[in-house]
């Protein structure tokens, strides 16, 4: 429901001295539905909560994609997309974020997610070599541009685990 009204809020005065902050708090309730935290109806937990997510993170893309939650909410999307199954989607959008926000601290971060991301729709689609190879690729580019980071161990057995399937 505060979501509906912030929604509303932003389509009927998006020069609100307030905007800011209900963005903020919109990304606080997109969070918590990331987080697992379901919705009501009728108040009961019955409603999944990563299409929430999914929901509340692109709007906040669409109305503020240059405020100071524009890239985080970009990202969760992403993670929202990922968590889902929805790979491609993921991909897309982490991509999206490393060409609309260059300089954002989640761009490594993003990085590594299209990795991941690659790597489980190829293991959710046992015949398809492109993903396979899209992980692997994606993998690798994170290992050249970040070899010394605290992820790098990931990007590294994503890259065996995928040159084990290849073998």
């Amino acid at each position: 429901a505060a979501h509906k009204a912030y929604q509303a809020l932003i389509k009927s005065y998006p020069q609100s001295e307030r905007f800011e902050e209900v963005i903020e708090r919109e990304y606080q309730i997109g969070s918590m539905f990331l987080s697992g935290k379901k919705g009501k109806l009728l108040g009961l937990d019955i409603r999944p909560s990563l299409p929430l997510a999914v929901e509340v993170f692109q709007k906040i893309v669409e109305a503020a994609p240059y405020g100071a939650f524009g890239d985080k909410a970009q990202f969760n999307l992403g993670i929202a997309y990922q968590r889902s199954g929805r790979f491609d989607e993921a991909v897309e959008t982490f991509q999206g974020l490393i060409d609309q926000y260059p300089q954002s601290s989640l761009v490594q971060q993003a990085r590594l997610q299209m990795a991941e991301a690659a790597y489980a729709k190829s293991s959710n689609q046992t015949r398809d070599q492109g993903a396979l190879d899209e992980a692997a690729r994606q993998a690798k580019g994170y290992l050249k541009r970040y070899p010394g980071s605290e992820e790098a161990e990931k990007a590294a057995q994503i890259t065996q685990k995928v040159d084990e399937l290849n073998a």
